[in-house]
Formats: structure tokens, sequence, C-alpha cells
């Protein structure tokens, strides 16, 4: 039994030994075989920053190598006995950003100049020129840890000079340069070398050493800066008359109320150079220059000349004008351009530039505004919106007003709590894609014009001192609705237009007229008080229709050729200069009657027409009068003209049908 058991054990241990002699055997490689052998190669090259100097004890590590290399004093290392294939190097050092480079190591290879290039961490050394005069400047440096430095710096024509090592090591240093010439520009680097023998190198940057003839302080400022529109963009103008020798202007521009950048500097503008046109600009949009004066230390003025502008020509973008860049000064024509819009904030004024030559257009002598887009200008009762004229003594015809024109798929422009002043016509309107209300036009030739319109419907109109309030022509089923003008030439003129509606209006103190009429198919005149110094109503048309009208003036309605007109429901009066004039008077002879008309204060009540048909009161109309400075053309509670209209209820102004 015991002989069984060791003669196991013996075969056990020898099975044992032989497969372990076998797979030390098979395991290790031998030098013909080419799969198993490892073939040893080496690397070596340079660790340089990037100013190409040398970093010394930087530490080289591969990924596939347990040990690791350091560069001397040049910079240089050395990897020796590895492995073939793809190498990842690093190099590290204190003050310098990883670096690293990636190799394919051959069969049995060395690799020479495997250079890597490291950065030096931000802010290790920096300088700036702390004080400069005519022959001298100070250089203030800064370094993160203690070094020794010096200062290479030379004139942009000259050789370089390199200043001795300060012989302290610190963290701050102060070097004079002396011996420089007035008025140069001088390139300059520091370099710093700390105690173990690593350098940093600024930034090349320059300075300029103080102008023999420089005055202390900032130049003045430019002054008398002005734009004017041309051909090819806007042109600045200005004028220098500081005693401080300057190189140049510095002129920065902002583009609708963003943050200025510059434009141009004083190597571009030279001291000789007052004017600049700007080519790089867009119609209507808003620019905002500030220019500088620069004197030869690169001090700018402290106070910029400064002025805004928007350019003319054609708009081609959606546009929005601010409230904040009042006043907006406009100095050549602007047009909208189909499919476009701009739209004006509540509060904004806008100044056009008056009697402008350099136009284009319907007028070539004035600025026009052209909406063939469409124009959004909503101001609100508080805060309207103002169309004005830059001269400081304003005429009726500065510029042209705003002309809107039809064009395909137009979108509907909006014109609210608008002020318009200075124009010739200050709105001109053909075709009806366009809202208007609550609309002020003051000292203007006319007020507003409205040609080929249909089915327009305007609200809530105001003029003051305009020859013409409103004009009216070759319109279509258009209407008028809450009209007040006073101190104007003619009030309103309607002209060849079809099923027009005038309603609701109050005009006072006109010094010609009151309404004009020479209109051919059922215009229809209602509810309104004419003032006039001369004649109220002057009827020219094949028709009119005129009922419940107050008028007031030394002629009250002359009729030149409407025969086929509705004349009645009104109180015509004069109360001026009364005892003269004719309250009606019919030049066509064809002795019409016009009943139901209450004619008072006249030389004649009627002149070849009369009033029969129905009673005759031709009375005082009885008026509550002046109530302050306006005249109340409602009638009193005793008045007998409550109930004579041919419907029965009261006449005038304030009847209705």
């Amino acid at each position: 039994m015991r002989r069984r058991v060791f003669l196991a054990l013996l075969k056990y241990t020898l099975v044992l030994f032989i497969s372990v002699f076998v797979i030390l055997t098979v395991g290790c490689s031998t030098d013909d075989d080419p799969v198993l052998q490892t073939q040893r190669g080496s690397i070596s090259g340079l660790v340089l920053d990037t100013n190409k100097k040398a970093v010394q004890g930087a530490i080289i590590t591969s990924n596939r190598s347990l040990y690791k290399a350091e560069t001397d004093e040049m910079g240089r290392y050395m990897f020796t006995s590895l492995d073939t294939g793809h190498h990842y190097l690093t190099a590290e050092r204190d003050g310098y950003f990883l670096g690293s480079s990636v190799v394919e190591l051959g069969y049995g290879q060395t690799l020479y100049d495997v250079n890597i290039i490291v950065d030096s961490l931000e802010k290790m050394i920096s300088a700036n020129v702390a004080v400069k005069d005519k022959n001298s400047a100070v250089i203030d440096v800064k370094c993160h840890e203690a070094m020794s430095v010096t200062v290479s710096y030379r004139e942009i024509s000259n050789l370089p000079t390199t200043t001795e090592p300060t012989p302290e090591m610190s963290t701050q240093h102060r070097i004079t340069l002396s011996n420089l010439y007035p008025g140069s520009e001088y390139y300059y680097s520091v370099t710093g070398k700390t105690a173990d023998g690593r350098s940093f190198t600024t930034d090349l940057t320059s300075f300029k050493t103080v102008y023999i003839y420089d005055v202390d302080g900032a130049p003045d400022s430019p002054e008398n800066f002005t734009i004017s529109q041309t051909f090819y963009g806007p042109q600045l103008s200005w004028e220098y008359k500081g005693i401080d020798p300057i190189k140049g202007f510095r002129i920065y521009r902002s583009e609708n109320g963003g943050s200025m950048a510059l434009l141009r500097d004083e190597k571009d503008v030279l001291t000789s150079q007052t004017t600049l046109v700007d080519d790089c600009v867009f119609a209507g949009r808003f620019y905002t220059y500030n220019i500088y004066a620069v004197d030869y230390e690169g001090n700018l003025s402290e106070i910029p000349a400064k002025k805004s502008y928007v350019p003319s020509g054609d708009i081609t973008e959606d546009i929005v004008w601010k409230k904040a860049w009042s006043p907006i000064d406009v100095e050549g024509d602007l047009r909208i351009a189909p499919r476009y819009s701009l739209t004006i904030e509540p509060g904004t004024s806008i100044r056009f530039l008056s009697n402008s030559d350099k136009t284009s257009g319907f007028k070539n002598n004035m600025c026009e505004f052209i909406v063939e887009g469409t124009l959004i200008a909503c101001g609100t009762e508080n805060e309207p919106i103002k169309f004005l004229s830059q001269s400081s003594v304003p005429q009726k015809d500065d510029w042209d007003g705003i002309r809107f024109l039809a064009s395909e798929d137009q979108v509907k422009s909006q014109v609210s709590n608008v002020i318009m002043s200075g124009a010739d016509t200050g709105i001109e309107i053909y075709g009806n894609n366009i809202e208007v209300t609550d609309y002020t036009a003051r000292y203007c030739k006319t007020g507003l014009s409205i040609i080929t319109a249909s089915s327009t419907l305007i609200t809530g109109l105001n003029f003051e001192d305009c020859d013409t309030a409103i004009k009216a022509e070759s319109t279509f089923y258009c209407s008028l609705n809450g009209i007040t003008a006073k101190n104007c030439g003619t009030a309103i003129e309607l002209i060849n237009n079809r099923y027009l509606t005038l309603n609701n209006f109050d005009i006072r103190n006109c010094f010609t007229l009151g309404i004009r009429s020479d209109d051919k198919i059922d215009t229809k005149i209602r509810n309104g008080v004419v003032h006039s110094l001369e004649n109220g109503l002057s009827l020219c048309g094949d028709y009119c229709d005129v009922q419940f009208i107050t008028i007031d003036a030394s002629n009250g309605i002359l009729l030149e050729g409407a025969n086929n007109s509705i004349i009645k429901n009104n109180i015509i009066v004069n109360l001026s200069s009364s005892g003269t004039g004719t309250g009606i008077e019919d030049m066509s002879l064809n002795t019409n009657s016009f009943p139901y008309n209450n004619i008072y204060g006249f030389k004649n009540a009627t002149l070849n027409c009369t009033q029969s048909g129905a009673s005759i009161y031709n009375t005082d109309p009885l008026f509550i009068g002046l109530q302050g400075s306006i005249y109340n053309y409602h009638l009193r509670d005793n008045s007998g003209l409550l109930n004579v209209a041919s419907n029965n209820g009261q006449i005038g102004a304030y009847g209705t049908e």
C-alpha cells in the first residue's frame, strides 16, 4: 500500500516538473525568433518655449517606459532602450503648461530632433511703460516668481540694445531706458530668468517717446463737426484749433444704438485731414460718430466731437427707430422699398434738412420720405411722434413730407399721434393701404393730401397755420372724419372725388375759404363749423350735398356751377362784419331755391337764388357765444332754430339727419 502511494506521488512530481520546464522553455524568446523578440530604439530632442528658448529641468516621460529623462541646460533630452511602436512623450516643468509629442519608433530605430514646445503659464512675466518722457522711459516688470530681468529694446530703424540683468532676484522690477530720441517709436520685450535657469519673455510691444513740442495733457477736441450726404455716403467734416501738435484723428462709430467701434485711427486720418466719407453704411440705419484728436503721446481729447446721422437711400430691411436716438436727422431722400418696414417708437423726433439740393426723387430740391413698403408710426397722446424741419427758422416747405405710394402685396401703414411741421405736404397718400388717426400738421403748405385713394377712412385730423389743411382729389368712397383746422388759408379742397363723405369738422379763423368742393358724384358734407374771414363754402362741381353746417363768414356759400347741389338745414351767419356780403349766391343764374336754411347778418340773404319751399326764419340763432377764447356755436335753449330743420330737429352743425 505504501509502495503504491509512493509511486503515485513520484509520478505526479515528475509530471509537474516536466510541465514547468516546457512552459519556461516555450515562453522565453530567442535571438532567432522574429515575433517574440523585443528590439530597442532611442529618441532625443529639445524642449523649447514658444520663444524657441531652451527649457532646462523639464521631465520627459513616455507612456511605454518606466524611465524618465530630464533636459540639460541646453534643453536637450535622450531616451534609450525604448520598445518599438507608438510613443506618447510629455514634457513637464514648473511655470509651463504640459507639452507633448507623438512618435512612431521603428525596429532598432534612433529618432533625432523630436522637439517639444511648452507654453509659459499666463502672467509669469509682464511689463508696461509706467512713465515716458522725451528722452527716457520707465518699464515696470512683474514676475510670477523671483527672477532677474533684462529689457531688449530698439528704435524701429536701429539695432536692438539689451540692458544688464538686474542683480537681484525679485518679483517686481523698475528699469529706466535712457538716451532715447524724442517722438520716436521703440519696440521692447522683457526676459526674466529664475534661479534654476528657466526663462520667460514677454511679447514684443511698443511705445513712443514724448514729441519734442508736446503740450502736457490731452489735446483739445475737434470742433464744428457736421455730417452731410454725398453720393458715396455721409461725409464727416470737422476742424481742429488746439495748440497741442497732434498725430491725427481717431473716429468711432456705433450702429443702431450699439457699442462704439473703431472706424478709422490716426494712421489713416492724419492731422491735415478734416473730412471723411463713410462709404460703408446702410440707408435708414442710425449711426453715431465720435471724433477724437490724438497727440503724439497717444492721448485722446477728453470730450469727442459727437453727432448722429441716418444715411439716405433705399431702406431694404426691417428697421426700428428708437425714442432714445432723438432727434434723428435725415439729410436726403429716404425710401422704404416694397416688402420692408420702418417702425418708429412713440416719442421719437425726426428732423429733415431744409432745402437740400443733394437729393433726387419727385422734388430735387427737397428731402423726401417715400413709403412703398410699410411705415408704422404710432405715437401716444403723451408721446407723439414728430416729423420736423432742421431749420432754426422753419418755412412751410423746408422738406417735402411723407409720400405713400401703392405697391404689390403692401402691408398697411399706420400713422397715429403724429405731429408734422415745415413740410410742403405733410402726408400725401396715393392708394388706400394706410390708416391715419390723430394726425396734426402745423405750419405746412398742405397738411394732408389724398389722391386716387379708395375706401380710405381718415379720422382725428388737426391742422394749424397751413396754407391748405386737406386736399382730396380723384378718390372713391373715402371718408374724412373728426377734423379741426385753424389759422389756415383754405381749410379743405375737394376735387373730382366720387362718393366722398366729410363730417364732424371744426374750422376756425380761415383767411380765405373754409371748404371748396369741385366734385362729381355724391359728395356729402355734414355736421361741421366753418369760421372764415372771407368765404365759407365754394361749390363748383356737378353735385354736393351740404347739410347741418354752421357757417360764420363774410360770404356764406357761393355756387359756381353746382346746379344739382342740396343745401339745407344749415345756419349761415356773418357775425364779424354784419350787414355785408351774401348768405347764398348762385353764379349759375338758374334761380335755384334752398329752403330750410337760416341766414343772418348779411347784406343779402340770397343772390340769384331763393329760400322758397319752407318757412323762412333768418333770425339771430342765439349761439351760446364766447367761452374763454373759443366761440361756442351750440344753440341756446331759447333759440328759435331747435326744431325748424326738414326733419323737425335743430339745424346747424349739431343737428342730426
